[in-house]
């Protein structure tokens, strides 16, 4: 009987040993992986104050560009009202500009259309109208 108490207690202490080694392994692999975490939890607050602070300056270039939207139009509207008040007719200058015409449409164009590959007729634009020609939608 004392012999079996002996391998028992051998035995115990054998499981206990084997348990506790591997409750120190997992102790080990749960403290490195809290490690790990903590790290990316840093890295995920520097990422979320740097992407803060990124949305906040485009958030001032945007109103800094409707800023210059609105100055620009008001700027606009403010030099065509003088324009309209001068003494000259603006009919005058626009039947004297110089448009394009192609060989076989209908349509007149200004010099950057891209209907105008194939062929590029300049003319009056009075000429243009009195001959039957009409704005072009693309770039009129």
């Amino acid at each position: 009987m004392v012999h079996f108490q002996l391998e028992l207690s051998n035995f115990l202490d054998h499981f206990y040993f084997i348990k506790n080694t591997k409750l120190e392994n997992e102790n080990k692999e749960l403290q490195e992986k809290y490690l790990s975490l903590e790290n990316e939890n840093k890295n995920l607050k520097e990422e979320n104050t740097t992407l803060k602070n990124n949305n906040q300056k485009l958030n001032s270039e945007i109103e800094q560009l409707k800023n210059n939207i609105s100055s620009s139009k008001s700027t606009k509207s403010s030099s065509t009202k003088k324009s309209t008040s001068n003494s000259y007719d603006d009919s005058d200058i626009s039947n004297s500009q110089t448009v394009y015409i192609t060989k076989t449409g209908k349509k007149y164009h200004r010099s950057g259309c891209s209907y105008l590959k194939k062929s590029k007729i300049s003319i009056s634009l009075k000429n243009a109208k009195a001959q039957g020609y009409t704005a072009c939608s693309r770039c009129y």
